[in-house]
């Protein structure tokens, strides 16, 4: 993972001044042409994949693209019955309910800015968590964990608690169950004991699994004093009238259902904020910032990713490459990844099986991919086919949207 330090503000693209000129910047390039994509996704279809949707925007959120295939068919992710692929049909999108949550505890944070309980967004993101929970038997490295820390996946806990997924857990229990026992299983250095079954100590090491997100909504829970699902009604789904829902109390890494066309109304939100003009404000341009900004330092020790080589921020992929053409299409590791995130800046959050939301940093268009599918994409992680189509797909957007496909 080359990422740089949670301080480095300078590595990341700048954010645009405003919706209207980034509107502007889109209308005066070349006409969008999707021949790329479509023939991409005809190439899907021939490799046998059940079904997909996906929805393109540009800048002032219109619709440039839209295209539904098949049956959403895999146990799971998809409704009973084999339903029709639809853009306005609910499936499960596993790990992109991270970029959801990221953004619902930003909203919060935000929130403690704005009432005065915390300077600024540096503070409350690096303000240490444990005193908020109150948990009994906590004790040593656990204790200087940050919301930071949750967020970047590198609070060093047990990453994939058993209480995450356990029915009779409170998002309240559940963290403290993953704080005790990471702090009795706490090793010193990144490279000792297991990754997934020892705790190491906050900053020295990213292990992406849900009991950050756990700990981090109950966190959440304790500012506020309402329930998680409550904050965000509040926060996040009724000012934009989003009709998604997590379908589990505890975890909020990957239990979210919701659609094509809902899922890109909560982009829209993040895409606008982002450029400092949103129609209905969700989180500060700080905020966002904060969320596409590189946050795991070189320093930190990968145990364990979906996504080997490539920058995280606050449950944000960073998709960062030099400018490419078509011919990069065919094999997307041929595209030179740029650190710096000076050129082709695209972030977002994946899930498994396929699920691509995602937007450009420079303000030009945002989409969302759908695809449910066992293979290419499911499994335990993300497969090395599924992640070349998330790529792909990516990549065939963005040169649509900037150079006219070419």
């Amino acid at each position: 993972m080359s990422a740089t330090g949670s301080d480095d503000a300078g590595s990341d693209a700048p954010l645009s001044p405003a919706t209207e000129d980034a509107a502007a910047a889109a209308d005066a390039g070349p006409a969008p042409s999707f021949t790329g994509l479509d023939t991409y996704l005809d190439s899907l279809v021939t490799r046998g994949v059940k079904g997909f949707a996906m929805q393109i925007y540009d800048a002032r959120d219109k619709v440039v693209y839209q295209r539904e295939f098949g049956q959403c068919s895999t146990p799971q992710m998809c409704p009973p019955g084999s339903p029709a692929f639809k853009v306005d049909l609910a499936t499960s999108i596993a790990s992109s309910s991270k970029w959801v949550t990221s953004t619902t505890v930003l909203a919060v944070l935000d929130q403690a800015v704005e009432s005065g309980k915390a300077p600024n967004l540096d503070a409350a993101l690096d303000a240490k968590v444990a005193p908020l929970l109150a948990c009994t038997g906590v004790s040593g490295p656990v204790t200087d964990i940050t919301m930071r820390h949750l967020l970047s996946f590198t609070s060093g806990v047990i990453p994939d608690h058993p209480c995450v997924s356990a029915q009779s857990s409170t998002l309240a229990s559940c963290a403290c169950d993953i704080l005790r026992d990471s702090a009795a299983n706490m090793v010193t250095s990144p490279t000792a004991g297991s990754p997934k079954s020892n705790a190491h100590p906050p900053g020295t090491t990213y292990k992406y699994g849900a009991s950050h997100h756990a700990v981090a909504g109950a966190v959440v829970e304790a500012i506020t004093g309402k329930s998680y699902s409550t904050v965000f009604a509040e926060r996040v789904a009724t000012p934009l009238g989003l009709t998604m829902k997590y379908r589990s109390d505890t975890n909020l890494a990957g239990s979210i259902g919701t659609s094509v066309t809902d899922y890109a109304r909560f982009v829209a939100a993040v895409f606008h904020d982002g450029l400092g003009q949103g129609p209905k404000r969700v989180l500060s341009v700080d905020a966002v910032a904060q969320q596409r900004k590189a946050q795991v330092p070189a320093s930190v020790t990968v145990l364990m990713t979906p996504q080997p080589g490539l920058d995280y921020g606050l449950n944000t992929w960073r998709q960062c490459f030099e400018p490419f053409d078509a011919s990069a299409i065919a094999n997307p590791d041929t595209a030179k990844r740029d650190p710096s995130c000076k050129s082709v800046f695209i972030n977002g959050h994946s899930g498994k099986g396929g699920y691509t939301p995602f937007l450009d940093v420079g303000g030009r268009y945002y989409a969302v991919f759908a695809m449910r599918e066992v293979s290419p994409g499911g499994g335990a992680d993300y497969t090395a086919d599924e992640l070349s189509v998330s790529d792909s797909i990516r990549m065939l957007t963005h040169l649509a949207m900037t150079t006219g496909g070419k």
